[in-house]
């Protein structure tokens, strides 16, 4: 199945199995955006009250759908803490907290 992982204002569409785990999907996004996969989080979706995909679960187990939108963040350079979701829409609008940009 086809994904597409956003981050920002950059979509990744990535193939996939639905038994595969997360950690695998991670590792083809290390392949494209050369971050290791310990410096990222997946979300099944945009908002930013998702929570963290697990490494060692499939994408079956979680539900995850052919062309479902996955958010991508990266850790923050000499921090612990990760980025929050911010994902701009094809219409250019700020997704943020699951609200459209005024």
């Amino acid at each position: 199945m086809h994904l597409r992982v956003k981050r920002k204002n950059q979509t990744m569409f990535i193939w996939a199995e639905p038994t595969e785990s997360v950690e695998s999907l991670k590792g083809k996004i290390e392949a494209i955006v050369k971050v290791s996969i310990t410096e990222m989080r997946l979300y099944a979706d945009l908002l930013a009250t998702s929570h963290v995909m697990a490494d060692k679960e499939t994408l079956d187990k979680l539900g995850v759908q052919p062309e479902q939108e996955l958010a991508l963040v990266f850790k923050l350079p000499g921090s612990d803490d990760y980025e929050a979701i911010d994902i701009t829409s094809d219409a250019g609008q700020l997704l943020d907290d699951g609200k459209a940009a005024d």
